[in-house]
């Protein structure tokens, strides 16, 4: 059975074939069910069969699907007035020593075997997902590996900065201009981490259209042509980016929250002061701003890039916990920072930027698209791309329950799915004619899943959600079978 908001999101899908087209609906509609594998969300030996011929099928392919996906999310960033676009790269480990996947490349190692997934993840003010604008996909040359590491060093160095893996930011940045460009009732913010800190992206922020905008954190230092507070609007001093900021005065206090991170497990993270551990918390930042000219930096080759005018906003955790590192944000933006709205607008932006974060938990720890078996990469992205689009699904019923929490549950889910989810629980008719609120329905889906509803607890995260789906469409189809049913002879 193919569901309603698989038919929305696919209605325009074109394999040319209109069998491969309803199955795709179909294996989508299955994987929506979040088992623990591929043949336990299909329901029968048939079904799981016709699954893994689609996914062998020479006709089917990852760019369409991921395609069709993007256009319904273009379709639905349309609606809102502000869009923040985040970017992000995560691995997908396929190591598998017993069964290794055909094509997957080299994660840092050759004992790690995999490809790198970073997607433009679409979000609007009230932080409800609206799903992925566009998306990169790469695996590296396993004979990259054979190098010794200064020679790569060097090579990258050396290297024009479209053949480096680095130019995936400024390729998904120009995507969300595109974007921007095609919907201009929409004001546009990329955000994206430090590892986007790069001159070239930066160089982009003069020809951007008036609805696009970015916030980048900072992870080096530049060299600076001037600076001017942007409370008093005065030059201030200093050669660097940061020397100028010690200079700036305080605007202000905010409090945000801010997510724990586990220890790391690779040698390469352990070395990094970012990806160490850290509990969750909300932290109090003292806030300010500046405006720089920052000047060009070398490239490869003896030229520099051009001076860039940009504004940089820092937030410093004044009393981190014992033994905490303090949380020090330092952005580069292209949003005003002439209020303290303004400022702080541009720190609710950056928050936006957990958001994706949330979504590849949800791959990875909801769906284990890690845990998935098939021999060739090619067959493993196009079973990827189906469960990239539930991932989605899954957040946006999270995203929806905190931003829209007292509309109808109808305007997300079928009078014939709410009514048999609520049946199932209270065990008692439902009137058909009153339907749940968003977060009274998206509260029972999480019981289902281990939720506990009680004043204390917080609302349902992505897991309770994503546990509770596994056992939804169980019940639905078993309520659709019973109220089909007639007794007697």
């Amino acid at each position: 059975m193919v569901v309603d908001w698989v038919d929305r999101e696919f209605q325009g899908v074109q394999f040319g074939d209109k069998r491969l087209d309803y199955r795709l609906k179909l294996c989508i509609s299955q994987a929506a069910r979040i088992g623990e594998s591929t043949p336990d969300r299909a329901r029968s030996n048939a079904d799981l069969k016709a699954t893994y011929r689609f996914v062998d099928n020479p006709k089917v392919n990852m760019d369409e699907i991921l395609a069709q996906h993007s256009q319904s999310t273009r379709d639905r960033c349309a609606t809102y007035r502000r869009v923040y676009l985040a970017q992000d790269t995560t691995e997908v480990d396929l190591t598998k020593p017993k069964q290794p996947v055909s094509g997957a490349g080299p994660l840092g190692t050759d004992k790690r075997q995999g490809f790198f997934y970073h997607p433009l993840y679409a979000i609007n003010e009230d932080e409800l997902p609206l799903g992925v604008v566009d998306q990169v996909i790469w695996t590296r040359d396993p004979t990259s590996l054979e190098i010794p590491s200064q020679e790569r060093a060097a090579n990258r160095k050396q290297a024009c900065f479209e053949e480096k893996e680095s130019c995936r930011w400024l390729e998904m940045m120009q995507s969300g201009e595109q974007l921007a460009r095609s919907l201009p009732g929409t004001n546009f913010v990329m955000v994206s981490d430090s590892e986007s800190d790069i001159g070239e992206l930066f160089c982009e922020a003069s020809d951007l259209p008036d609805n696009y905008d970015f916030i980048i954190r900072q992870s080096r230092q530049y060299l600076i042509v001037s600076a001017s507070d942007s409370a008093t609007g005065q030059s201030i001093q200093g050669a660097l980016v940061d020397e100028a900021l010690s200079n700036a005065q305080w605007r202000s206090t905010r409090t945000v929250k801010v997510g724990g991170r586990e220890a790391p497990e690779f040698p390469d993270d352990k070395k990094r002061v970012r990806r160490q551990a850290r509990t969750t918390r909300e932290a109090v930042l003292q806030i300010r701003a500046i405006t720089v000219i920052v000047a060009g930096p070398r490239r490869a080759g003896g030229g520099s890039l051009e001076d860039v005018t940009i504004n940089v906003v820092e937030a410093l955790e004044e009393n981190p916990p014992d033994g905490e590192t303090p949380i020090r944000w330092v952005l580069f933006t292209t949003l005003p920072i002439k209020s303290i709205e303004d400022i702080e607008s541009v720190l609710d932006g950056y928050c936006m930027r957990w958001a994706v974060e949330l979504y590849f938990k949800t791959l990875k720890s909801g769906l284990r698209i890690e845990d998935m078996k098939y021999e060739t990469l090619e067959r493993y992205l196009i079973a990827f791309s189906m469960l990239t689009v539930v991932a989605w699904r899954v957040e946006y019923l999270k995203g929806a329950t905190r931003s829209d929490p007292e509309s109808s549950c109808e305007k997300y889910f079928t009078p014939g799915e709410w009514m048999a989810i609520m049946i199932f629980l209270h065990r008692r008719p439902i009137d058909p004619t009153k339907p749940p609120t968003m977060r009274a329905f998206m509260t029972a889906i999480a019981q289902l899943g281990g939720y506990i509803n009680k004043k204390s607890q917080g609302p349902p995260g992505s897991k309770t959600i994503w546990r509770g789906m596994s056992r939804f469409e169980t019940i639905v189809e078993a309520f659709a079978a019973f109220s089909q049913m007639t007794c007697g002879v």
